[in-house]
């Protein structure tokens, strides 16, 4: 593993309004060096069709998510639920770099998943499903997901995280992450 490690964000909306956005930024504003995040922009990635991949040049979104994907030491995906699933944008994501077929960018990368939700489960089923997808990928998952639970109470009316609960669990999942990638990379 190189000096810094760097760790791709990905968020299930693209709101720039988002609460993945705000989680995504105390996640940033708050996890020790030698750590590097970065929100990777999926807003501009076309749905995947394998038509595409045989263009040349390639969409410009497929080669730039691909590219810092691969270059990405670790991932969080950090996500709502939407209709007790993965979102679409997520989802897109995820297969754009799985593919073309023989290709998979995710193998052996460390994964933490947060989730959110305004009802109680805080998303839990997109974790679960998220879960099973790196499984299947083969990129080992921190054992324990945060899902966070009624997020719009969480912050104030200017977007500051204003939940101490929430920001215990976030920087406990901080902790565990940091602990979690140096013994998983590669595997």
């Amino acid at each position: 593993m190189s000096e810094s490690i760097r760790v791709s964000i990905l968020l299930g909306s693209y709101s720039t309004s988002a609460y993945s956005r705000k989680i995504a930024d105390y996640l940033i504003a708050n996890i020790p060096a030698p750590y590097e995040l970065q929100v990777l922009d999926i807003s501009d990635l076309p749905l995947y069709n394998r038509d595409l991949d045989q263009l040349d040049p390639q969409p410009e979104a497929y080669t730039r998510l691909r590219d810092n994907v691969a270059k990405s030491d670790a991932i969080i995906y950090v996500t709502p639920e939407h209709n007790a699933g993965i979102p679409a944008v997520l989802k897109n994501a995820i297969d754009v770099c799985t593919r073309p077929a023989g290709t998979n960018l995710w193998e052996g990368k460390p994964t933490g998943i947060i989730t959110l939700g305004a009802a109680m489960a805080g998303g839990q089923r997109v974790g679960d499903h998220l879960r099973n997808m790196c499984t299947a990928f083969g990129a080992p998952v921190l054992p324990l997901q945060t899902p966070l639970s009624q997020i719009f109470r969480a912050f104030d009316e200017d977007g500051q995280l204003s939940s101490p609960s929430v920001a215990k669990r976030l920087d406990s999942f901080i902790q565990s992450f940091v602990d979690f990638v140096p013994r998983h990379h590669g595997a």
